[in-house]
């Protein structure tokens, strides 16, 4: 569901880069954002300590494939205070991250 929405956001994009006016484009903008906005918040980053990492629902979607890419190409959308948050929760549990994908392996 969040990646249909994800789709929904760069088509969103690609459409703003083809609009003339620039009312259209600021209109435009302003939809992304708020979907962006829904994406981030649909994904409950927030820090946790290492006890709760197997639990936490953000850290489980990124042991996913799919789930990464959602967040790779959900980075560019997002605001410079989101981006931060998300890459500082993804560094902070890294060495989680790295050995479930060992595991899964």
């Amino acid at each position: 569901q969040l990646f249909l929405q994800l789709l929904q956001v760069e088509e969103m994009q690609r459409n703003m880069s083809l609009a003339l006016g620039k009312e259209q484009q600021h209109c435009g903008q302003e939809q992304k954002s708020q979907e962006a906005e829904s994406i981030y918040q649909a994904l409950k980053i927030r820090t946790c300590s290492s006890e709760e990492e197997a639990e936490d629902e953000f850290l489980q979607l990124l042991c996913v494939r799919k789930g990464k890419k959602l967040m790779a190409r959900l980075l560019p959308h997002l605001t410079q205070e989101q981006g931060e948050k998300m890459l500082l929760t993804i560094t902070h549990h890294l060495p989680f991250l790295m050995k479930k994908d060992v595991l899964d392996e």
